[in-house]
């Protein structure tokens, strides 16, 4: 509903919402009318092509291991040539990484290194994986972001006397990742 809200609010006028949940559904067409209740999946493989951009945030977790090909397929398949895919999802390699049990749905923890070769081996490039860390906006957010900061230092030091090694620089409880569907042929799963 959020980021209905927001690509609303910045112009937007040509996109869909899916959601499997009727509850979601109901709330997000008060922001915005097409919004579709199906399985995410199955609306994507009926898209070929559609898409030049699909966003999935806290989505790739709720499936089982077995399950993420397929999703990273419908995504691939419903991109255009040259269409993006932005998702977010928890991230297990932060030191106290609470958001991925906190939730009895999630089935499958990410680290930044395995969240990028699952989007490879699917086919996507340009994959970058990204912190989700605090964004100085005003007083209180730029104090936020000050100290994060020194937190992140701190595990940097922590990793480097554990390992010999900084880490993927990925600490922040959540991890964002972009990706592109290539214009060659053949590519993907």
């Amino acid at each position: 509903v959020g980021m209905l809200y927001g690509l609303k609010r910045l112009g937007y006028t040509n996109m869909v919402g899916v959601d499997i949940s009727a509850e979601q559904v109901e709330l997000a067409r008060r922001i915005w009318p097409n919004v579709v209740l199906e399985d995410a999946r199955d609306f994507l493989q009926n898209h070929t092509d559609s898409f030049d951009l699909i966003t999935a945030f806290d989505f790739l977790e709720h499936f089982r291991k077995e399950e993420i090909f397929s999703i990273l397929d419908a995504f691939y398949v419903a991109l255009r040539p040259g269409g993006r895919l932005i998702l977010s999802t928890p991230n297990a390699e932060i030191p106290l990484p609470t958001d991925c049990w906190w939730d009895f749905t999630h089935e499958v923890y990410f680290t930044s290194n395995s969240l990028k070769q699952v989007l490879q081996v699917a086919g996507f490039e340009n994959v970058q994986i990204l912190p989700a860390e605090p964004v100085p906006h005003g007083v209180f957010s730029a104090i936020r972001w000050v100290l994060w900061q020194g937190f992140k230092a701190l595990i940097y030091f922590y990793n480097l006397v554990e390992t010999s090694r900084p880490g993927t620089g990925v600490f922040t409880r959540g991890m964002i990742a972009t990706c592109v569907k290539p214009y060659k042929e053949g590519a993907g799963v």
